[in-house]
């Protein structure tokens, strides 16, 4: 079965089903348009060349050349880190290309493109939003060919990953449909760029990871809301609330499968193709709360390879030494469970804790006498408190872990 037939799946049932009136709309108006869409700055010390002005405003005011030279100049004043100046630039270089060159021209996506970034060094995330969304109109109507069009959906499910990091959505409604749009910008990419490359293409590895680092928020999103509210939904509202956290598990699982597959055929190391792929099936696992599940299948991937004996399961010899420490979860790029840790010596915070073999963390603690703020602290334990994490095994087995001590530096943050 292709992967584009697999993930078929229809959310909008299932969402529906747990939203208000008012919320119903607004979700159908954004999966109507979702299935109507198919590094560091230069030195500030750049001196702009003086003819640049003058080489650029000489001309018509509607000249062919005009746009280019905006653009032009707009890039010159976003490496002088200028990037006011060149929002204002590019902007008028978008123009007089709408003018010269249609609406929809193809001309316009890296001048968009770089006056996101500008906005991005600006921390103007609000007008990001807005003008991916404008770029996102001009890619659906100019891109041509499926791999060009599927890059172009997955910048756009990147950018909505981050403005969901970012905290832009002001409720949990917003939030979801965010995430619905990163899914289906994903599904999309995934489905041309199977007819495009065929579906062992080792390129279909990113959307596919795409799609379940999206299911994996959906997850959390949902778990939250619907504890909040669980209690005024009907007995109907609650068992749609059941079958959408039971179906996004299962859809994460044929994900993982489908990753699988993708790794095993083109991996030089098979077993640590299915030890890797047993790893994201356990994690997936015990993020939605499978436990007994997860903890079967941790040691399975510690025995990937090994020679099936008439022994019992728990008894096979010498597994794989895979999981030696606990680890925050997710493990997808992209996530960030945790601030980035240094080491202790370096740390001017330090946190220690436990982790049971059920992944949670307990007797988290500060260690440090250091001035770092009392809130500061409170806020990393709570942090690390909710924090899911893949247990440690030792000789296939999982097992409690005691004494941990994660160190950050805060002056960083």
């Amino acid at each position: 079965m292709s992967f584009s037939i697999l993930f078929k799946m229809q959310y909008k049932q299932i969402i529906l089903r747990t939203l208000n009136v008012a919320a119903q709309t607004l979700a159908l108006l954004i999966l109507a348009s979702i299935a109507n869409m198919v590094s560091a700055q230069e030195s500030a010390n750049i001196q702009l060349p003086n003819d640049i002005v003058p080489k650029t405003f000489g001309q018509d005011a509607y000249s062919n050349t005009r746009g280019e030279n905006l653009y032009d100049l707009g890039l010159t004043q976003q490496r002088a880190n200028e990037h006011e100046k060149a929002v204002n630039t590019l902007r008028q270089a978008t123009h007089m290309v709408r003018v010269n060159s249609g609406l929809y021209s193809l001309l316009q996506l890296p001048i968009i493109e770089a006056e996101i970034e500008s906005l991005m060094q600006l921390n103007l995330f609000e007008e990001v939003d807005i003008r991916q969304n404008y770029l996102r109109r001009i890619q659906a109507k100019s891109l041509v060919g499926n791999e060009k069009i599927a890059r172009g959906l997955i910048r756009q499910a990147e950018w909505q990953n981050k403005a969901y990091h970012l905290g832009l959505d002001q409720n949990d409604e917003e939030k979801l449909f965010r995430l619905v749009d990163m899914l289906n910008l994903y599904r999309v990419a995934l489905t041309n760029l199977e007819e495009e490359l065929g579906e062992y293409s080792p390129t279909l590895l990113e959307p596919l990871h795409g799609i379940l680092k999206t299911q994996y928020l959906l997850t959390g999103l949902i778990s939250k809301s619907i504890g909040v509210y669980e209690r005024n939904l009907s007995q109907f509202e609650n068992d749609g609330a059941r079958a959408y956290r039971s179906q996004n598990y299962k859809q994460g699982k044929y994900v993982i499968s489908a990753i699988y597959d993708l790794e095993k055929s083109t991996s030089k190391n098979p077993i640590q193709a299915t030890q890797n792929s047993l790893t994201l099936l356990a994690d997936w696992m015990l993020w939605n709360g499978k436990r007994g599940e997860a903890k079967r299948t941790y040691m399975e991937a510690t025995r990937a390879g090994l020679t099936v004996t008439n022994e019992d399961f728990e008894e096979t010899p010498v597994p794989a030494e895979i999981f030696p420490a606990p680890v925050p979860l997710p493990q997808l790029e992209g996530f960030k469970p945790l601030p980035d840790r240094v080491p202790e010596e370096s740390a001017n915070l330090l946190i220690g804790f436990d982790v049971t073999k059920t992944g949670r963390a307990v007797n988290v603690k500060r260690l440090d006498e250091s001035e770092t703020e009392n809130a500061v602290a409170k806020k990393i334990i709570r942090l690390i408190s909710k924090t899911r994490f893949r247990p440690r095994l030792e000789i296939g087995e999982v097992v409690a872990t005691e004494g941990i001590t994660y160190g950050f530096d805060t002056s960083t943050w």
